[in-house]
């Protein structure tokens, strides 16, 4: 909020779901939701900043323009 509030254009990007490998949960807290990313938009542009959202796929890195890189996500 305090980055758009200077005028900085939010990109919010997110996993937006509990991240499992091999059937074993492998971050332990609860994870953000697609629910969460929209909230994230609502309270940004209801403050008159821009924020754009995107769901993303674990393990995929995706840069500025439109390219992606895959990252293989590590399972121990």
């Amino acid at each position: 909020m305090a980055l758009s509030e200077e005028g900085a254009t939010i990109i919010a990007c997110d996993v937006a779901e509990q991240i499992v490998a091999e059937q074993i949960v492998v971050v332990p807290c609860a994870m953000a939701t697609e629910t969460d990313l929209h909230e994230t938009a609502r309270l940004i542009t209801e403050q008159g900043g821009r924020c754009t959202t995107e769901r993303v796929e674990g393990g995929t890195v995706y840069t500025v323009g439109g390219g992606r890189s895959i990252v293989p996500v590590n399972k121990h």
